[in-house]
């Protein structure tokens, strides 16, 4: 006959060689770690065909980048459409070239995600209302994620992502 126990909250059921019988203990495989990803459809390239950069020049207006901070001008009232959140995501650390398609993704205190993917020069946004704080916010592409462990209170990504801290993502290879 063979009985089982169970192990605490975690409700592991094994076998009775774990409850002192002589049976080895079986091996059960760790929980997969929880972050803004999970529940999100798998990575999948959805490379942007609109270019923030030729959007600015069209208008006259600086290029994006991580010396500008979008919610200067794309915010309620500004000077060009609305943004949720709006940045710029690197290959390199001295924050010269643009990551194109990483996946960023937003999920605000409401627990409402959006996620976007960069354009060919590394520039995402997202348009709408106002970011709803405190959010959390995580980038990747088809083979690395980073998550930045701070949660946010504004959707201006370049605020504080700027040339001296990029959002630094290497595309895949």
């Amino acid at each position: 006959m063979r009985t089982l126990c169970t192990l605490g909250l975690l409700g592991i059921v094994i076998g009775a060689g774990a409850c002192g019988g002589s049976s080895p203990p079986a091996q059960t495989a760790a929980p997969a770690e929880k972050t803004l990803f999970t529940g999100a459809p798998a990575y999948a390239s959805a490379p942007i065909v609109a270019s923030a950069a030729a959007a600015h020049a069209a208008k006259g207006a600086p290029a994006p980048g991580n010396k500008t901070a979008c919610l200067t001008c794309h915010k309620a009232g500004g000077t060009g459409p609305a943004f949720v959140f709006g940045g710029s995501v690197f290959a390199d650390g001295d924050g010269k070239k643009g990551a194109p398609d990483i996946e960023v993704r937003v999920v605000d205190a409401k627990g409402t995600a959006v996620s976007v993917h960069s354009d060919a020069d590394g520039n995402f946004w997202a348009k709408g209302d106002a970011l709803t704080g405190p959010a959390h916010a995580g980038a990747r592409n088809g083979v690395k994620t980073k998550l930045m462990h701070q949660p946010l209170t504004t959707g201006d990504c370049n605020s504080c992502h700027d040339t001296n801290i990029p959002m630094l993502l290497t595309p895949a290879p």
